[in-house]
Parts: structure tokens; sequence; C-alpha cells
């Protein structure tokens, strides 16, 4: 690997997994399916990361990112998630994985499950752009929950984590008039 024989790795590893006398181990398989990554093959690459989790006795980070990776490349979005799913799971304290999760369901227009995992990343604190609190202030308004947006937005601007421009504005207004608030609605737009 450190002299970047990506092919001649793939091959010789590749003739080892064929040649029925070996018994291949879990990372054999997560070897040989780095070396076809690294050539940009992920189709050659998938099926033996795969192998190499299904092996293994515990989730290895590195491997769950490829098999979510090589998926991803396919445009299998609902393996993908599948892989997702276990790197959250497996690593709860990476709100990378969370967000990638919540993106993943909208991807396949699983709105409502985008909704829920995007709640649950802001409850565990890994929301902290303003575009992630718009993200989940609208996913949170197609599941006909306006009181929750405003009230999200309402203490996203009190603790200062968003700042109050118009974009934001505008969406706290709507959360309002929309929850039958007509008197908050009506001091957002005055502030608008």
């Amino acid at each position: 690997l450190s002299l970047e024989k990506y092919q001649k790795i793939s091959e010789l590893l590749e003739a080892a997994v064929n040649n029925k006398e070996f018994k291949i181990s879990a990372p054999v398989y997560a070897l040989l399916a780095a070396s076809y990554y690294y050539l940009n093959n992920f189709n050659s690459g998938l099926p033996h990361i795969v192998k190499a989790i299904e092996l293994s006795e515990k989730a290895k980070e590195p491997w769950l990112q490829m098999a979510f990776s090589g998926y991803y490349h396919q445009k299998n979005y609902a393996q993908a998630l599948t892989y997702s799913n276990l790197l959250v799971l497996n690593f709860p304290d990476k709100k990378d994985y969370w967000r990638q999760k919540a993106g993943m369901h909208q991807l396949i227009e699983d709105y409502q499950k985008a909704a829920i995992t995007a709640d649950l990343t802001f409850k565990k604190g890994f929301i902290e752009k303003e575009g992630e609190f718009v993200n989940l202030a609208q996913l949170l308004a197609t599941q006909g929950n306006p009181y929750k947006v405003a009230g999200l937005l309402e203490s996203a601007l009190k603790e200062g984590l968003i700042e109050e421009n118009e974009k934001i504005l505008n969406l706290l207004q709507q959360a309002w008039m929309q929850s039958k608030e007509v008197s908050k609605g009506r001091a957002v737009i005055a502030k608008l």
C-alpha cells in the first residue's frame, strides 16, 4: 500500500480470495476492498468490504464508512442508508453520522424519518449552523408541527445559536401564524 501499487495488491488478493485452499479473514477482504477503492473501482471493492463486515465480530468504523461510500457511489441509497444506520448505532457520539443519516432520509424522500433524525441530532447538540437549523425547521414543518418549529427557532435565537436575519424571521413568523399564535407572528413581522 505504501508504494501505491493498488492494482498489484488487488490482483494478488483477488487470486488468494478465489483460491479455495485459503481461509480468508475479514482484514484481507477489507484490504482487497481498499485497494479497489484507491483505484476508484467501488463496484469491485464493495462486495469485499461487505464480506469483511459480515466476518468481523466487532463493527469497524472505516469498514462501515467504506460500505456506505460504495453504495452511495453506486447511487444505491437504500443500502447506503443501512450502513449510515450502522454508523449511528455503533458510533452515536459522531455528529457527522447523524447529519449523514438525516440527509440520506431526505435523499430517498422519507421526510418523516429525516425530520425525526434531524430532531434527534438537535437534541444531541449536533446542530450548530444556521443552515442546519433552517433544514430542521423545514423538516419539522413538513410534518405539520409549526409550533415545534417556532419553539426551536425562538430558543435557538435566544441562546445565540443562530442570528436574527430575514430568512430566520420569515420562518419564525410563518411558524407562529400556522400555530395560530397571531400576536407572536405579528411581533416577528414588526421585526422584519
